[in-house]
């Protein structure tokens, strides 16, 4: 009988056949003894170990019964991001997901991802897809591996969407949108839309005019 460490439980059922009285005396293979008929058991490590159930009759007459018990190691599910950081966009954003996942078999046969809501996929089977989310925030995904004796493992790993800023001009004063050639000389700020905090305002005049100052003028 074979069992996954992380959701094992073992029936044990004593089916000696004698019509008289008769006393069972049960070894798990991990140091646990039992004297029962039926009971359940989990096992704290992997591996594979031998039970033995002798049945003693009361005129002192013993008849042993052997059975090997497997418990397989389970997987490590490894999810990955290659940017965990990328701006909203409008709903641009495209995040790269992938697994590093182990397991002791060398052969995962499955995965199965969910993504935070308000995503485009929800929900994948590839090793590698490709999310957009439609809102911004953190959001935490989930993935589910299998390897091939049927184990399974549950990660999350974060995608952190920001905010883009909102690029707004204005000319101080607000009239002045029209100057004549000669002598002229047009004031701009920005009055843009703060996230967090705007960290490079670039302004372009021109083939040859940029600037990085917040009020420049021209």
């Amino acid at each position: 009988d074979t069992q996954c460490i992380n959701n094992q439980l073992f029936i044990f059922t004593d089916n000696t056949k004698f019509s008289g009285l008769y006393s069972n005396y049960w070894e798990l293979g991990d140091g646990t003894t039992k004297r029962v008929d039926s009971f359940s058991h989990r096992y704290s490590k992997s591996g594979e170990y031998q039970v033995t159930m002798a049945a003693t009759s009361n005129q002192g007459c013993t008849d042993t019964v052997r059975k090997k018990i497997v418990v397989q190691d389970r997987p490590t599910a490894i999810p990955t991001l290659k940017d965990t950081t990328l701006c909203f966009n409008g709903g641009n954003n495209a995040f790269s997901f992938g697994s590093n996942s182990t397991s002791p078999s060398n052969n995962i046969v499955g995965y199965r991802w969910t993504f935070d809501s308000k995503s485009s996929p929800d929900t994948s089977i590839l090793k590698e897809p490709t999310v957009s989310f439609k809102t911004a925030g953190n959001k935490t995904n989930q993935l589910i591996i299998e390897d091939a004796n049927g184990c399974f493992d549950t990660a999350t790993i974060t995608a952190y969407v920001l905010l883009n800023p909102i690029a707004k001009i204005s000319l101080v004063p607000s009239f002045s949108y029209s100057q004549c050639f000669r002598g002229n000389q047009f004031n701009f700020e920005s009055s843009s839309t703060k996230v967090d905090s705007i960290v490079d305002l670039t302004w372009s005049y021109g083939p040859t005019n940029d600037y990085t100052a917040t009020s420049p003028n021209n």
